[in-house]
C-alpha cells in the first residue's frame, strides 16, 4: 500500500509539473510571440540637408542644398546631410543612421547609391552611411578619414556649416572622380 501511496503522489506531482510547466511556457510564448510596435522615431526628410538640430545658418542651408540638388541631377547619387539633437531612443550612432538611411530611402532602388552624413550633437558622433552600391568607391576606411580631416576638426570648434560643407564637398569629389 505504501509503495501505492507513493507511486500515486509521484504521479500527481510529476503531472502538476507537466501540466504546471506547460502553463508557464505558453504563458511565455504569449509574451515573447507578441511584436514589439516599432516606432517611427524620424522626423520626415525635408530634402538634402535637414538640419533637425538647428545647426546650420540660413545661408549655410540654402548653399549645401543648392550643391546637393545640382550633384544629384547631376550623377543620380543621392548625399543627404542630417543634424540631429540627439540619438534618442537608439544608444549608438551606427544603427541610427543605418536606420534612418533605410526610413527616407536614400539613393535609387536600383543602384542603392545613397549617401547619409549623419552629425548627433548631444552624443558628439558624426557617421557616414554608405548604400550598398557604393560601398566599394566609398568603404569604410575612406569614410572615417574624410570625418577625420575634413568634417570633425570643424565640428570640435562648433563651424558645423564648415564641417558638413567640407564632407559634403569630399564626399562629391571621391563620387564623380570614381564615376568617370
Amino acid at each position: 500500500m505504501k509503495i501505492l501511496l507513493r507511486q500515486i503522489s509521484f504521479g500527481v506531482a510529476l503531472l502538476a509539473f507537466v501540466v504546471g510547466g506547460a502553463a508557464c511556457r505558453s504563458a511565455a510564448r504569449k509574451t515573447t510571440e507578441q511584436p514589439t510596435p516599432k516606432v517611427n522615431v524620424f522626423l520626415p526628410p525635408v530634402g538634402y540637408v535637414n538640419d533637425f538640430a538647428e545647426l546650420l545658418s540660413d545661408d549655410e542651408h540654402a548653399q549645401l542644398t543648392q550643391l546637393l540638388t545640382a550633384f544629384s541631377e547631376k550623377t543620380t547619387h543621392q548625399l543627404v546631410v542630417a543634424t540631429v539633437a540627439d540619438l534618442a531612443p537608439y544608444q549608438a550612432i551606427e544603427p541610427y543612421a543605418t536606420d534612418l538611411f533605410n526610413a527616407w530611402g536614400i539613393g535609387t532602388k536600383e543602384k542603392n547609391n545613397g549617401v547619409l552624413l549623419l552629425i548627433a550633437v548631444k552624443e558628439r558622433r558624426v557617421r557616414i552611411e554608405v548604400g550598398r552600391g557604393l560601398e566599394s568607391v566609398l568603404p569604410n576606411d575612406l569614410c572615417a578619414q574624410i570625418l577625420r580631416q575634413q568634417v570633425t576638426p570643424f565640428l570640435r570648434t562648433e563651424r558645423y556649416g564648415q564641417a558638413c560643407e567640407n564632407g559634403t564637398r569630399e564626399l562629391m569629389r571621391i563620387l564623380a572622380t570614381a564615376a568617370r
